[in-house]
């Protein structure tokens, strides 16, 4: 709200939205997790979203934004328009692809939620055998980890 009042706009960048884990739950219908009391839909907030982490797609450089209104997707193609280069339409296909499994006949068939549980069990293994060091950071949401060698 303090942007909003503020008159200042919030891009928010949920690359990791699908790594929300430990002090913040994961999004599944058995842990859920309401986003909207973080990120409410308030006309100054664009939400930009990437396939390459919970898809698995880095390198493809697809993603794509929720944008609060038509008059900021107006603007932003001025912007576009400029640009000569996009994703490769087979990563675009590729993208569309995992979108479509995603939700199959009509139904989430948590395939996302499921690599990341797999992710998870290695990140587990990880710390348990970085216990014996006087320190490890991180951990949560992404996955990268930091230890102090002793």
């Amino acid at each position: 709200t303090l942007c909003h009042e503020n008159n200042i706009w919030l891009v928010l960048d949920h690359t990791y939205e699908d790594f929300l884990h430990d002090s913040v739950s994961s999004k599944n219908d058995n842990d859920p997790f309401d986003r909207t009391q973080y990120f409410p839909q308030l006309d100054n907030i664009i939400h930009i979203f990437s396939m390459s982490k919970g898809y698995a797609m880095a390198g493809f450089r697809v993603g794509y934004v929720v944008l609060p209104s038509e008059r900021v997707y107006d603007a932003m193609l001025k912007v576009q328009d400029t640009i000569a280069i996009c994703a490769p339409k087979p990563s675009q296909v590729a993208a569309m692809g995992a979108l479509q499994l995603q939700v199959e006949d009509g139904k989430d068939n948590d395939w996302v939620s499921n690599r990341v549980q797999t992710l998870l069990q290695g990140r587990d293994a990880i710390l348990k055998s970085l216990k014996p060091l006087p320190q490890t950071l991180g951990g949560s949401g992404a996955m990268y980890l930091m230890a102090q060698l002793p």
